[in-house]
């Protein structure tokens, strides 16, 4: 049950931050590249929208493959990667004809997705013994159900705060998505005075 724990944990953390730097990307890239480089390096909604969920894939695959990597079966992570990188090179191709750039980065989505993050879920359920749908409902819907505050906070604070700001207006957006994100998951536990002292409650947040 530990070895359960930590991988909905990990996988709960992980949707966490993946939700956070896709609302940053959704919401804050345009702005950033305009400031950064000029209005005309701006890749399109197309591509940003590709980038979105891209952070939210990579993030929460980056924090749960450290239980293939502790598992026997490398060979089948050696053979998935070689069938994404084939799926991307010929996805890219024929992608990229017809959509640019955002073609490129859509078949390497699409082929990240449908061997390798499959893969790693189903095998990182296998190796703890865990049925796939308690990982699907307790470690990455349940903690995107709860983040939607945290998206809603990011596009009114975007939508609400004057364009002209510029940088100001980027860490407005970052700092109240973090806050939001804190607010949602961390406050109710360190305001819960049944869990004990304000140390035995700051102290449970590290826990497992």
């Amino acid at each position: 049950e530990t070895l359960h724990r930590v991988l909905i944990r990990l996988a709960s953390l992980s949707m966490r931050l993946g939700m956070v730097g896709a609302v940053l990307i959704a919401v804050v890239n345009e702005r950033f590249v305009t400031l950064w480089v000029g209005q005309g390096f701006f890749g399109g909604y197309g591509l940003n929208a590709v980038l979105v969920y891209w952070a939210l894939q990579d993030t929460l695959l980056r924090g749960i493959t450290i239980f293939i990597y502790g598992s026997a079966q490398l060979k089948g992570w050696t053979f998935i990667s070689v069938l994404e990188a084939v799926l991307n090179v010929g996805l890219s191709i024929v992608l990229a004809r017809r959509m640019g750039i955002a073609g490129v980065a859509l078949g390497t989505a699409i082929s990240r997705t449908i061997p390798t993050t499959v893969f790693v879920i189903v095998q990182a359920c296998r190796s703890v013994q865990m049925p796939v749908m308690a990982l699907l409902r307790d470690g990455i819907a349940r903690p995107g159900i709860l983040c939607l505050p945290t998206v809603a906070v990011g596009v009114l604070v975007g939508r609400f705060t004057p364009w002209h700001w510029g940088w100001l207006w980027i860490i407005a957006v970052g700092g109240s998505v973090m806050a939001a994100n804190l607010a949602t998951f961390e406050l109710p536990i360190l305001l819960d005075r049944r869990l004990g002292s304000l140390s035995e409650r700051i102290a449970s947040l590290a826990r497992v």
